[in-house]
């Protein structure tokens, strides 16, 4: 059996909170009493997003540039957390973003483990996906992330858990489609399913909340993966 989180850990960190999945889950979170802290890239992302730092524990990292390494986050930031929930993804308009992003999860797992964080629920790759002409860097960079991530609960020694988030996607090429329908450009692909591409952000919300709150349980089962959207086999 593994031990729920001590009353001295009541915080959840949510990481790629301004994004179209980070928002959702920072305002069910909230609304279910939590107590929520938001680790960003920019204070202009937090503003962007409609975040009120009078409101919000709102938390700023220097993102790094090139193929960099930063600096470990600050120790204060994650004491008093129970569970982290990162929802952060490599910006498909930066092609150099990835390596950022690749670091982001190098020293957010670090972080983590060293200060024994009971949970890091980490947005991986799409567990319904169909890459026509292969896969593109930014999901090589996922795959880079979840190994290094791994690798670093391996061989951590306070009991931080790791799960991966999974939603069933059919990849980046669902977006064009996506965006050609709400134009009324109207594309046929035989096996397209629109509702499988983006997974609809409210609902992921409302799972990742619901995991949250079962890891304070009396009995807390381990969960290598949380699947979410979609069906788990499509034809093409």
């Amino acid at each position: 059996m593994i031990k729920p989180c001590t009353s001295a850990r009541g915080v959840v960190l949510v990481v790629g909170s301004s994004g179209s999945l980070g928002k959702p889950i920072a305002a069910e979170l909230r609304r279910r009493g939590e107590t929520v802290r938001l680790l960003g890239r920019s204070s202009e992302s937090f503003f962007k997003a409609g975040y009120d730092p009078d409101r919000w524990d709102l938390k700023v990292y220097a993102p790094t540039s090139g193929q960099r390494e930063g600096s470990p986050f600050p120790c204060e930031w994650f004491v008093d957390v129970k569970a982290v929930i990162c929802v952060a993804r490599p910006r498909w308009s930066e092609p150099d973003d990835r390596y950022a992003f690749e670091d982001l999860i190098k020293r957010l797992s670090t972080a983590v483990t060293m200060n024994g964080v009971p949970i890091l629920l980490l947005l991986g790759r799409p567990y319904v996906s169909v890459y026509t002409f292969g896969m593109t860097p930014n999901m090589k960079a996922y795959e880079k992330a979840e190994m290094y991530a791994k690798w670093r609960f391996d061989n951590s020694t306070t009991g931080s858990r790791l799960t991966i988030a999974r939603i069933g996607e059919i990849s980046e090429i669902g977006h064009l489609l996506e965006i050609a329908q709400r134009i009324h450009v109207w594309i046929s692909v035989r096996g397209y399913n629109p509702r499988l591409h983006p997974i609809d952000a409210v609902s992921f919300a409302v799972a990742v909340a619901d995991f949250v709150a079962e890891q304070e349980s009396e009995s807390i089962t381990e969960t290598p993966e949380l699947l979410v959207g979609g069906k788990e086999v499509i034809t093409w």
